[in-house]
């Protein structure tokens, strides 16, 4: 029986738990936010490199939900659109 990885895993249940909104075409989060929205971007040092991180939601009291991915030279933020429904019940930092 083969292996199941602890990330694909983790990937399904995030899926899994999408927004009934994520199944149909991406939403911009300004025609549904209310409160208090945050769309910031701006470089922070982690162990002295500097990196790209984009903090967005509908309101900043929400939950962080931090999205951690890539490698060398691979740049997540064309996807952003796959979160604006999350957007609504978490901030996406990336």
């Amino acid at each position: 029986m083969p292996k199941i990885s602890p990330r694909l895993v983790l990937a399904a249940l995030l899926l899994a738990s999408l927004p009934g909104e994520a199944a149909g075409q991406p939403v911009e989060p300004s025609a549904t936010c209310q409160g208090e929205a945050i769309d910031e971007g701006l470089f922070v040092g982690v162990n002295g490199t500097e990196q790209w991180v984009t903090v967005r939601g509908c309101d900043r009291r929400n939950p962080v939900l931090l999205w951690l991915h890539g490698g060398p030279g691979l740049a997540m933020s064309g996807q952003a659109p796959l979160f604006f429904a999350w957007e609504r019940y978490f901030t996406i930092v990336q």
